[in-house]
């Protein structure tokens, strides 16, 4: 394991004047997941010295010392978070404190993902035509929302029994949509409520459903209406601080972004990619971050083309951060990245992976192999492990606790797999 802390910046604090000199020489050393060596040099006449740590303006830790030598145990750094270390001269008797002098770094380490074990290998489920996702809303069973017929439908699947019967309830059909029927759907918990957003056939309309966790409809509300180059039937679906944004599909630049409060009033739009080195194509995934959001997006969702997946970062304003090639190869093409992220940076993606894509049949299906990736948290890839070889589509995983659950369909039935991290 490697570790490192990365000096941003040296800043004196000023709390009024001192007859005591600042601390000079400030260092900061990072031992190891939860210690940090601070030194400096000793300031003649001083008896105490008064050092603290701080996350953004919060003391996490502080103690007073007589030597210019202290360590910080027990504080357990999140990765790639900035922290600060202050240090003065206690005041004595005849003497005033001096000022704080401070310094800044980042804990940065690399972690390796958590070694996975197969814990129910796929299998059909007894429900459900295509575009299935389970989601974890705390109640016992997981939900579960599928299409079939042109509408959605929700139920509750326990993990333990996949193959028992599901009872499934219809959520959104043509009734709700002018008569059009529905096709393709992205589905998330957040703030209490179940979300869905879904396009209607001819992609050029879609709508936000709101649901409680009994599945009853609480609000549906329109989110794009023939927007030009905006393609409905391509999707995410990301939760906010303060509500949910829907991203639509924009061709040639990536995605246009609608986000709604938690009452789903729309609150902004704006678009995401451009031209530039932040362009992405369709079949991407978005989950949001301590420091903002990450998108997993392919280059291209054409199943004939070979097309890389991009990792991107944004700032919680959607401001483009950096952008990583994650998966690339000679004639192939990867899309639909769905990602379990991990407390401390590593992560799992499933991901639809086409080999010899020059040579695919484009009049056929865009099915091919769903594949099981490990990356570090330094985004490189430690191994990969083929869930199915061939006929897979849509992969969707979510994470709950230190279980991964894993979706996708076929050309004839939609699939369910778990999987478990062990340390």
């Amino acid at each position: 394991m490697k570790f490192s802390a990365k000096v941003l910046s040296s800043a004196v604090i000023l709390l009024g004047l001192a007859a005591f000199p600042r601390v000079q020489s400030l260092t900061v050393e990072v031992l190891d997941t939860n210690a940090v060596l601070v030194d400096w040099a000793a300031v003649k006449g001083a008896q105490e010295y008064q050092v603290r740590l701080l996350r953004g303006s919060t003391v996490i830790k502080k103690k007073t010392v007589t030597k210019s030598k202290t360590t910080f145990a027990s504080t357990l750094f999140k990765n790639n978070r900035s922290y600060t270390v202050k240090v003065r001269v206690l005041a004595t008797k005849k003497k005033s404190a001096s000022d704080w002098r401070s310094k800044t770094f980042t804990y940065e380490t690399i972690i390796q993902p958590p070694t996975v074990t197969e814990v129910q290998a796929p299998v059909a489920l007894p429900s459900g035509a295509s575009w299935l996702f389970v989601i974890d809303d705390g109640e016992d069973m997981l939900a579960l929302s599928t299409e079939a017929g042109s509408s959605i439908h929700m139920g509750r699947l326990d993990p333990a029994n996949p193959s028992a019967p599901i009872t499934l309830q219809s959520v959104a059909s043509s009734a709700d949509t002018g008569g059009q029927g529905i096709a393709d759907h992205w589905h998330i918990y957040a703030h209490g409520y179940h979300w869905i957003v879904f396009s209607v056939t001819n992609a050029e309309q879609s709508y936000l459903l709101q649901l409680d966790k009994d599945f009853n409809q609480i609000t549906l509300v329109e989110v794009a209406q023939q927007d030009k180059g905006v393609s409905t039937n391509d999707m995410f679906l990301v939760a906010e601080d303060d509500g949910i944004t829907v991203g639509h599909f924009y061709e040639g630049q990536g995605h246009k972004l609608y986000r709604f409060n938690t009452a789903a009033e729309l609150t902004d739009t704006m678009t995401i990619g451009g031209s530039g080195n932040f362009a992405h194509g369709n079949g991407a995934s978005a989950y949001q971050t301590d420091n903002g959001f990450v998108v997993f997006a392919p280059t291209s969702l054409d199943p004939s083309s070979a097309t890389e997946l991009y990792k991107i970062t944004y700032s919680a304003d959607w401001e483009e951060k950096s952008i990583v090639t994650l998966l690339q190869a000679d004639d192939t093409g990867f899309a639909m990245g769905s990602a379990a992220l991990l407390d401390d940076g590593s992560y799992i993606i499933h991901a639809r992976k086409i080999a010899n894509a020059s040579d695919h049949d484009n009049t056929g299906d865009d099915s091919g192999a769903i594949v099981q990736y490990r990356f570090a948290s330094d985004d490189e890839l430690v191994d990969s492990t083929m869930i199915v070889e061939e006929s897979g589509n849509r992969p969707h995983t979510t994470l709950v606790g230190d279980d991964v659950y894993l979706t996708y369909d076929s050309s004839n039935a939609v699939y369910f797999a778990q999987y478990r991290l062990d340390g």
